[in-house]
This record gives C-alpha cells, sequence and structure tokens, in this order.
C-alpha cells in the first residue's frame, strides 16, 4: 500500500510524533468521508500551525495526504491541500483503514 509506505517514512523519521501525526491524518480523512460534500473537510491549510506541528513539517506526512488525492491548490501551488472532486473516497477509506492498523501499535 502507498498509504504504509509513506507512513512507516514518517514513524521512522518522527517516532516520538507519529501517533499524534496518524490521529490527525485519521481524523481529517474521517471527517471528509463522513461529509464528502462539505467543502470545509475537502481543503487543509498547510500553513496552519498546528497541522505544521502534527504532520507539515513531518517527513512522509505530505506524501501521505497526496497518496490519498491531495493537490495543492492557489497561489503558486502554495496554498490549500484539497481533495478534488474526482477523489475516490475508496482510497481515503483505505487510507484510514492503515491510519486505524498504525494506530494499534503506536
Amino acid at each position: 500500500q502507498p498509504f504504509h509506505e509513506a507512513f512507516e517514512k514518517l514513524k521512522a523519521a518522527h517516532p516520538a510524533q507519529a501517533k499524534t501525526a496518524a490521529q490527525t491524518l485519521q481524523l481529517y480523512l474521517t471527517n471528509l468521508t463522513a461529509h464528502p460534500e462539505d467543502p470545509k473537510y475537502r481543503k487543509i491549510n498547510p500553513g496552519n500551525a498546528a497541522f505544521q506541528a502534527r504532520v507539515g513539517t513531518l517527513e512522509g506526512g505530505l506524501e501521505f495526504l497526496s497518496r490519498c488525492g491531495f493537490v495543492r491548490e492557489g497561489p503558486e501551488q502554495g496554498g490549500f491541500l484539497v481533495a478534488p472532486p474526482e477523489l475516490d473516497m475508496r482510497v481515503v477509506e483505505a487510507a484510514v483503514t492503515e491510519l486505524n492498523v498504525q494506530l494499534l501499535y503506536l
């Protein structure tokens, strides 16, 4: 699974922060699957301080979201991370499953 590889990279580089990162990613993705039509849950502000501390600055964190299908949109593609309309929710659900498994061992 591409998610597994990205999270393993994060876990290896940041073992002390891996559980918080997994919980944060799980929250974003679970909200998205529960409310796929709500624009609020389809975008992430990568400049948000909490996101930066928990996911954004960790090796593998942005890669995990990218492998879920999130893309950069906005000024020079440095803006929000967005779940595009064509995003396959089955992919996001598989990523949530991967995070659930990871959390069993963290």
